[in-house]
């Protein structure tokens, strides 16, 4: 099963992001904001079980585009 991390980036005023080891956008993220919160069959668990900490919590567009609901493209 895959790893998840979420980036809770605290400095952009964005909601936290889910991501899945080996994203992109996981290797830019500052590791101090991103906790591993577990290994988890898809992005659909990793996410809920971001949202039991942290209270809100969206997918990654590249990594979990099948959970990010806040998509402007």
């Amino acid at each position: 099963m895959p790893k998840y991390y979420v980036n809770i980036c605290p400095w952009n005023g964005r909601e936290p992001e889910v991501h899945k080891e080996g994203c992109i956008y996981l290797k830019r993220a500052d590791p101090r904001y991103t906790p591993m919160i577990g290994e988890y069959p898809n992005c659909f668990e990793a996410v809920a079980a971001a949202k039991q900490v942290i209270f809100s919590a969206d997918g990654c567009a590249f990594c979990c585009p099948e959970c990010d609901h806040d998509r402007t493209w």
